[in-house]
């Protein structure tokens, strides 16, 4: 089974790649940029053909020769072109790290958060023009602790899920026994969420007429070192916000 990944570099690539079936002809890994390349670039170049999204479309020619059987997404940040999507002969599919159809867009782990839910799921689904959308084949629901999770806990347990059902579809895909979730209730489309990089930013701030309660969601909600996390905003400057809660697991080594 021939195949073109795309993927993000992350703790979790490494231990992707080790456990993808030898079945699955890997022709290409692609990252969103350059800049994206891992950091163990030189001895992955040596085992595949690693290229960076635009150099893909610039080739395309040279893939569509190749009869690519199926385009996977995986933890992939970017939308990939119908034109990449036509080249493979069973289609594209997305490996999404939120519970599909509901919520879709990119930091839904946020909306986890501040929804409460004591739940989460990682997705599989066919790709087609719009972000995040198309049929679904697999959604994989588990147990998540509502009071004390962070942004940054939720995507560790999340990249664990994908991971494992990454291989599942892999291991489908090599048997030709990929099928379609049949629709077990009516979905509602003004329940549907999509987040965009603006507005998590949007999110993020800290309103004075937030509760401590909210403030603490946030905080919760958006703890994703190195990056910012709540922000509080004075004049034109941003601060980001850490509770006695995190300072203390930090403190004991624990996992926030």
């Amino acid at each position: 089974m021939k195949c073109v990944i795309f993927i993000r570099k992350d703790s979790n690539l490494m231990s992707v790649l080790d456990k993808i079936p030898k079945a699955v002809e890997i022709c290409a890994l692609i990252f969103k940029d350059r800049e994206s390349f891992p950091d163990d670039y030189k001895n992955l170049k040596k085992k595949y053909d690693i290229i960076s999204h635009n150099e893909f479309l610039e080739k395309i020619n040279i893939f569509k020769d190749n009869k690519i059987d199926y385009i996977f997404s995986y933890f992939y940040q970017r939308k990939i072109e119908n034109s990449i999507l036509d080249i493979a002969k069973k289609g594209g599919i997305n490996v999404h790290p939120a519970p599909l159809p509901y919520y879709r867009g990119v930091g839904t782990y946020a909306l986890c958060i501040l929804e409460e839910l004591d739940f989460w799921a990682v997705s599989a689904h066919y790709m087609d023009s719009d972000f995040d959308n198309g049929k679904i084949i697999k959604v994989n629901k588990f147990l998540v602790d509502k009071l004390n999770e962070t942004y940054s806990s939720l995507e560790e347990k999340t990249r664990m899920e994908a991971q494992k059902l990454f291989i599942f579809i892999l291991e489908n895909a090599i048997l030709d026994t990929i099928k379609i979730q049949e629709n077990i209730e009516e979905i509602d489309s003004e329940n549907i969420k999509y987040l965009s990089r603006k507005k998590i930013s949007e999110m993020k701030l800290i309103s004075l007429d937030d509760t401590i309660d909210i403030i603490n969601k946030k905080i919760r909600a958006f703890w994703a070192p190195p990056f910012s996390g709540a922000i509080l905003k004075i004049g034109t400057e941003e601060y980001t916000l850490v509770n006695k809660v995190i300072l203390e697991k930090i403190k004991k080594g624990e996992e926030i």
